[in-house]
C-alpha cells in the first residue's frame, strides 16, 4: 500500500508494533458537523441527564458505569437518570443490566432509548448534563466529539484513542 489512514496515533502505534511502515501512516481524526452539532441556544437541566450513547454490548462497559452511578450521594441521584441509546446487540448483556440495575436500587433511574437517527442526536447530546462513555475497548470515540460539540461535557475510559480527545 502507498498510504494507510488510521483515525488516532493509538492505531499507528498498534499498526508500527506490528510491522507497517510508519512513513505510509497518515492519521485522520474524526470530525464533526458543527452546523449540525452545536451548543443548545437554552439550555434547560431540570433533570441531570447522564447519557451514554453506545451498543448495548460487554465491550462498552455499561455496567461500569450503572456501578458507578449507584454510588452517587442520594441528592444527586433525586434528579438524575442514565440514558442509554444505541442499538441492542447483545440481548443476555442487556438482561444482566437491567437485573444490576435492579441490585444497585437505580433500576427507576436507568432508561434504555434504542438506536436513533443520527439526525436526531444533536438534540440528545444537548439536552444531556453529561456524557459518559466506559469502554474497555475504543478505537476513538466519536460520541465524545459530537457531544462536545454540542456543549455536552463528557467522561471517558482511558483506553484506546481516546485519551488523544479527553484530557485528564
Amino acid at each position: 500500500a502507498d498510504a494507510i489512514l488510521v483515525e488516532t496515533m493509538f492505531e499507528k502505534n498498534f499498526l508500527a508494533s506490528i510491522g507497517a511502515d510508519t512513513r505510509k501512516i497518515h492519521i485522520i481524526y474524526e470530525k464533526v458537523d458543527t452546523d449540525k452539532f452545536a451548543p443548545p441556544k437554552y439550555p434547560s437541566f431540570s433533570t441531570k441527564r447522564i447519557l451514554c450513547v453506545s451498543r448495548v454490548t460487554r465491550l462498552k462497559g455499561i455496567h461500569i458505569l450503572l456501578k458507578a452511578y449507584s454510588f452517587l450521594d442520594p441528592a444527586l441521584k433525586r434528579d438524575s437518570e442514565v440514558i442509554i441509546v444505541g442499538p441492542f446487540e447483545d440481548h443476555i448483556y442487556y438482561r444482566e443490566l437491567l437485573d444490576l440495575a435492579s441490585r444497585l436500587n437505580i433500576r427507576d433511574k436507568l432508561r434504555f432509548i434504542g438506536a436513533l437517527t443520527f439526525e436526531k442526536m444533536p438534540r440528545v447530546y444537548s439536552s444531556a448534563y453529561l456524557l459518559v462513555l466506559p469502554s474497555l475497548y475504543e478505537n476513538i470515540g466519536g460520541v465524545i466529539i459530537e457531544a462536545a460539540a454540542c456543549g455536552c461535557p463528557a467522561i471517558a475510559s482511558k483506553v484506546g484513542g481516546i485519551p488523544e480527545i479527553i484530557e485528564d
